[in-house]
Order: structure tokens, then sequence, then C-alpha cells
């Protein structure tokens, strides 16, 4: 199981983490201009941008992996839904359970804010119907 949406909201999470205590410094920032010509200042600019472009990063990255997961369980839906086994002639459901993880990813990800094709769209409304 990958858990996309789980990954891409602890990146948030954290973001947000080292984002609550810089909040205050840029208010000091924006009043005392002079304070950043300090390297102690620049340091720790220095590495908040450097933390918060990893989590960026790893949020994309994630987020484009879901995407194409997407359109790999998409090509699965195209198959039939119910098959005969050859030997015994007894009909089976084929569906394949990553469906309903991915449906559940889809509207968790909604919810935090990714933008959603109609397809998510779709999967959303099935969610709500399963």
């Amino acid at each position: 199981k990958q858990w996309y949406q789980r990954r891409v909201r602890g990146a948030r999470q954290l973001f947000r983490k080292i984002e609550q205590p810089m909040l205050p410094m840029f208010q000091v920032f924006q009043q005392y201009p002079g304070v950043l010509e300090s390297d102690e200042a620049k340091k720790i600019i220095r590495s908040y941008n450097k933390v918060a472009k990893v989590l960026l990063e790893y949020e994309v990255v994630y987020h484009q992996a879901w995407l194409r997961q997407i359109d790999v369980i998409r090509s699965g839906l195209n198959s039939s839904l119910l098959v005969r086994h050859p030997d015994t002639q007894v009909l089976y459901v084929n569906f394949d359970p990553s469906i309903l993880e991915l449906v559940r990813e889809v509207d968790c990800m909604e919810r935090m804010g990714q933008t959603c094709t109609s397809y998510q769209m779709f999967l959303i409304v099935l969610y709500i119907f399963l």
C-alpha cells in the first residue's frame, strides 16, 4: 500500500511545524531589516528555505506518483467485472481491491485541497455509493 495522501499530509504537517516559529521572525525582519544582515539570521533563513524546499519537492513527487497510480488503476477499470473460470464455468467478480484504496485516497486528497480531474471526481462519487 502506498498511502500517498498520508505522505503528503505528513510533509504538510512538518512544514507547518517549521513555519510556526518562523512567522514571528518574519515580522521582526520586516520591522527591522538590518537584522537580516547578521550571519545568524542568514543561517536561519537559509536552513528554513532548504527544509521548506525539500518538503515541497517531497509533496510534489508523491502527488505525481499518486496521479500515475490513478492512471494504472484506471486501465484496470476497462476489464470485465464478471469473468467465467475456463474450467469450471463459475462466474467470479473481477474486482481489484486497489480500486477501493484509490477511491479513498482520492477522497482524502480532495479534502486536502489537491486538484481533482473529472475521473477523480467520479471515484469520489463511487466512494459515496460503496
